[in-house]
């Protein structure tokens, strides 16, 4: 195992889906890629646990998450994130704190450091009613508030599923 990588309910509920119709995905890629070369961090105080399972259902996924949890594929980690880069994020960048913040909390513990996501939130906030032609174009060139203050402060890098699997290949 090379390390551990934090990924996003919205990247797991891509992978379940791509399962259930039997195609290939983005998402499914790097999942399947994690699962052979890497593992996933989550926090041990199950909030991430919650978002997957209640994104991604229980059935399908839920039998895929306890396999790989009982492998110790999916593996807990005690999430740490200063009030301050809380505070930062929300203030200044306009990270919505409901759900995401704990990746953050969980990437910054990490020895990857890496955040595998599609929501424009963990890059720019402000442009979640944007197109998404533009979204992407954000996402590409890394120039969106949350994700410059992640790499600059908590050297965490947040990627697409396409972008983080051609990082860790």
């Amino acid at each position: 195992m090379n390390g551990q990588i934090t990924v996003d309910a919205n990247v797991m509920h891509g992978f379940t889906h791509s399962l259930i119709k039997d195609v290939a995905s983005a998402e499914r890629q790097i999942v399947e890629h994690i699962t052979a070369q890497h593992s996933f961090a989550i926090d041990d105080t199950g909030k991430i646990e919650h978002q997957w399972l209640e994104t991604c259902g229980k059935s399908v996924f839920g039998e895929w998450f306890y396999s790989q949890l009982q492998k110790g594929v999916v593996k807990k980690v005690a999430s740490k994130l200063d009030a301050s880069h809380k505070k930062k994020l929300q203030n200044e960048c306009g990270m919505p704190m409901r759900g995401e913040i704990i990746y953050v909390a969980v990437a910054a513990v990490t020895d990857n450091r890496l955040i595998v996501t599609e929501d424009i939130d963990f890059w720019e906030p402000s442009a979640k009613l944007k197109s998404n032609e533009i979204k992407q174009k954000i996402k590409i060139s890394g120039k969106g508030s949350v994700c410059k203050y992640l790499a600059k402060h908590l050297q965490i890098t947040v990627a697409t599923s396409s972008m983080a699997l051609a990082k860790l290949q």
